[in-house]
């Protein structure tokens, strides 16, 4: 027969992910470090919606099928076992828990076992396998359930004879443990499954009530945390606006204090001589020796007091100073 289609996937190529992985552990998608050229490159699936169809189609073009699935409900992928019938191997988890809890149907069983497939009770699985022997295997988190293509799942697809050889090997371990479901069995759970059932709801109820106290108690916690962040960066913002505003009179206050003692300043000019620029005193005149210490300030004489220091601006381009008294 010619190999099983899984339909076009949405798939991711390994290559991403072997780019995330340290060569000594580079080999975690074949099944044995040492066998790990004889096995194709897996596709990587996170659609969960497209799966059961993908399986459906695997299933019906298969001559044989083993499925391992701890859940299992009316689905695509069970249905279509259910039409294959006695060439259908089910590795599933029979107990109260699973069935009361809902996250199996016992009509979905029922209806598996009338149909002769012949399903087995392994209790600590936990892996989701479909395998076609020699011909194809899926390994994921997705279980053959109708709600699980709700969820965020990922499933890993070998088209390859070698892996499907492989993947055969590794569970027939497995398939040993497994405990054949008999009729009389599910006779007997659903039986007493009801008594259960309405415990489940009960239980369901409370824990519910006290999923949704823990969490609606973690949103108070978060929207005071938030609260609080808000009033620190509001203070904060605060105090940023109030040492601006301070900063702000500083220089207002520093410009007025400037523009009071711009009345008082004395004022000079530079004057070229043969030697360079020199400073000219105003104040002098034909009666008065030069001196550096009397100026004209405003039409009136100025005089600056020896051995006090005074600050010089210079007004631009133009060779003039202001020297100002401190």
């Amino acid at each position: 027969m010619d190999r099983p289609s899984f339909g076009t996937p949405d798939v991711h190529k390994l290559g991403c992910l072997e780019k995330l992985m340290p060569p000594e552990e580079n080999r975690g998608f074949a099944f044995h470090a040492e066998k790990e050229s004889a096995v194709s490159r897996p596709i990587l699936n996170f659609n969960a919606r497209s799966m059961p169809g993908r399986w459906k189609k695997a299933i019906a073009a298969a001559g044989r099928v083993v499925a391992f699935s701890p859940y299992i409900t009316n689905s695509a992928a069970t249905e279509a076992m259910e039409a294959k019938g006695p060439a259908c191997e089910l590795y599933t988890v029979v107990t109260f828990e699973v069935y009361a809890a809902g996250a199996s149907k016992i009509g979905c069983l029922k209806r598996l076992m009338a149909a002769k497939v012949r399903v087995y009770h392994l209790e600590t699985l936990h892996a989701k396998i479909l395998l076609i022997p020699r011909k194809a295997v899926t390994i994921g988190s997705q279980n053959m359930t109708v709600g699980s293509s709700g969820n965020q799942e990922s499933t890993v697809i070998w088209l390859d004879e070698k892996a499907a050889v492989e993947m055969e090997k590794e569970v027939e371990s497995w398939r040993k443990r497994g405990k054949p479901v008999t009729d009389a069995l599910v006779r007997n759970l659903e039986r007493k499954l009801k008594a259960f059932q309405k415990q489940h709801v009960t239980w369901k109820k409370a824990t519910k009530k006290a999923t949704d106290d823990l969490w609606a108690e973690w949103e108070r916690e978060e929207a005071q945390k938030r609260r609080e962040a808000e009033e620190a960066a509001a203070r904060q913002a605060e105090w940023e606006r109030e040492r601006e505003e301070a900063a702000r009179r500083a220089r207002a206050a520093e410009r007025g204090e400037v523009q009071r003692s711009a009345r008082e300043i004395v004022r000079g000019e530079l004057r070229e001589d043969s030697g360079g620029w020199s400073l000219s005193n105003q104040g002098q005149d034909q009666y008065n020796p030069p001196s550096y210490c009397e100026w004209i300030v405003d039409g009136e004489r100025k005089r600056l007091i020896r051995g006090f220091w005074y600050p010089c601006y210079h007004l631009g381009a133009c060779p003039r100073i202001r020297l100002s008294p401190t």
